[in-house]
């Protein structure tokens, strides 16, 4: 239901016009004034939303009194009365905004059609009303979106001081300097990922405290906060604002138990020259990967290295792989540790190309245990996510050094249960041939496809000699059997226990009992008789 003031100076028109029309109807509440100067006093409390006057009144005719009305209800809706001979004041009643006018006399039929249009029209501008509060109420909803969208573009685009200016006022930004700085600040990614924008919210709400003037905050979709910073040029700015830094760092890991590292930018003498200051602050947090977590980089001691090259030797790398599964544990270690050293001694930020030597690090060392261990497999993929998450030299290397070293003892147990089967094999075929002549350790190893030196080598391990001893010894063993128990020749065993020369088998068998076959053979003899 719209409000609206009737106002004319003849009585029995303006009554007329109250009490002849059904106002509720068309969707009016009404009142009345007899002039203008009562116009004015009635409209203050009755605040209308429309006006229907005529133009000639005593004191204030109407146009006035709708000039008046019109600055303290700007959106006021009027429509006049006027004569014939008043065309000229309707002409300036149009000029005025008035929505329309009626020619005495008037007909209901005419007022009730101009109402109800007035009506409509006063409905549309109502829905337009809304429509533009809702834009306005959205807008402001979206303002701290907005607001963020901009600094970052303004981070990684040079725009005119004027225009960021304008767009900063716009956006409600307040930052004044006579330089400006920007800060980074990251953190690590809290046990639940579902507390991850409430952790962002959280950190930007401390970072709100430690800079609470002339300092803008904000975030990225990965966390990462940014801090412009106005400068007034005082001396030790820049140490204040590290220590700002340090202050946030430390609630940071109190109240939320998180890892932060920040990095302030060098100075840009203007807003359209932050993203130099963006560059400076990455370069400076990359210090991190070799200076470690929690602390505070500064721009000025980190030259940005768009030029700077890094020697890394792959082919050195894989050469200390090869050597995986045959070197000691402790051994190993060590030269892997050398490894690492050299990586470290090239004083290396670059993120991205560490990421890589590491990535190829675990990839080799994965290739060579498929060579030993049929069910490898892929590499699983997890290894290389989190590789790729870390942004330390101190974690990308506790990372490979642990996988390097886990592939190391599955290609030992492989290879020493691979070692186990082929001595156990070896020891089933020896001793079912030792009494061949022709039994050496070069047609054994050929048999099972390894070099004698590999296979003396697991003889010594297994049995704490070589294989000539071991032989030796089943060789002599069978022979004490056949003197003790048969009738045979000293020649006729000597065949029988792979020797060609009984001489020889007389000298070796003397050599591991003490005695010759014939003694050997009467002292067994004596002892079953007495």
């Amino acid at each position: 239901m719209y409000r609206l003031l009737i106002v004319d100076d003849e009585d029995h028109l303006r009554n007329l016009i109250a009490n002849q029309i059904d106002w509720q109807g068309i969707g009016f509440e009404i009142t009345c004034a007899r002039d203008g100067k009562e116009a004015l006093e009635v409209a203050k409390e009755f605040r209308p939303d429309a006006l229907l006057t005529d133009i000639r009144m005593p004191f204030i005719d109407g146009l006035e009194l709708i000039r008046l009305l019109k600055v303290e209800i700007p959106g006021l809706f009027t429509v006049v009365l006027s004569g014939h001979d008043e065309f000229d004041y309707a002409k300036n009643s149009l000029q005025m905004g008035v929505t329309d006018y009626l020619l005495k006399p008037i007909r209901p039929s005419m007022l009730i059609s101009t109402m109800t249009g007035l009506k409509e029209k006063m409905d549309e501008a109502a829905r337009q009303q809304q429509d533009i509060e809702h834009i306005r109420l959205q807008l402001e909803e979206s303002m701290p979106f907005l607001r963020q969208q901009y600094l970052m573009m303004l981070l990684h685009e040079s725009q005119p001081e004027a225009l960021i200016r304008q767009q900063f006022e716009y956006l409600g930004i307040e930052l004044v300097g006579s330089a400006y700085a920007l800060c980074l600040f990251d953190h690590s990614s809290p046990a639940n990922p579902a507390d991850r924008f409430f952790t962002y919210f959280a950190v930007q709400e401390i970072l709100k405290k430690q800079f609470p003037e002339n300092a803008v905050c904000f975030f990225d979709n990965a966390g990462l906060h940014y801090i412009i910073c106005g400068l007034s040029g005082e001396k030790h700015e820049r140490e204040a604002i590290s220590a700002l830094l340090e202050n946030a760092i430390q609630t940071v890991c109190s109240r939320l138990s998180l890892t932060a590292t920040a990095a302030v930018g060098s100075d840009v003498v203007s807003l359209s020259c932050l993203s130099r200051s963006c560059q400076t602050a990455f370069a400076a947090l990359d210090g991190r990967v070799v200076g470690g977590k929690g602390k505070v980089y500064d721009a000025k001691d980190y030259l940005l290295k768009e030029d700077a090259v890094f020697r890394f030797s792959f082919q050195n790398a894989m050469e200390i792989l090869t050597r995986l599964p045959f070197e000691q544990p402790d051994v190993f270690c060590l030269k892997l540790d050398a490894l690492f050293a050299e990586i470290r001694s090239q004083n290396c930020t670059d993120i991205t190309y560490l990421h890589i030597i590491f990535a190829d690090l675990i990839s080799n060392a994965h290739k060579i245990l498929s060579e030993y261990k049929d069910s490898a497999g892929s590499i699983n993929g997890n290894i290389y996510h989190e590789l790729f998450s870390l942004k330390t030299l101190d974690e990308m290397q506790e990372l490979a050094s642990q996988y390097i070293m886990a592939v190391k003892n599955q290609i030992d147990a492989e290879r020493s249960e691979k070692q186990q089967s082929l001595i156990g094999q070896a020891h089933d075929y020896i001793d079912q041939n030792f009494c061949d002549s022709s039994l050496s350790l070069s047609n054994v190893a050929q048999m099972f496809y390894v070099s004698p030196s590999y296979l003396s080598n697991l003889f010594k391990r297994k049995y704490n000699m070589n294989f000539v001893e071991y032989v030796t010894r089943l060789r002599m063993e069978k022979a004490k059997q056949l003197l003790a128990s048969s009738a045979l020749k000293t020649y006729e065993i000597a065949e029988q226990t792979g020797y060609n020369d009984p001489q020889y088998f007389s000298n070796s068998f003397k050599k591991y009992t003490g005695l010759t076959p014939s003694e050997y053979k009467a002292d067994v003899a004596g002892k079953q008789t007495s």
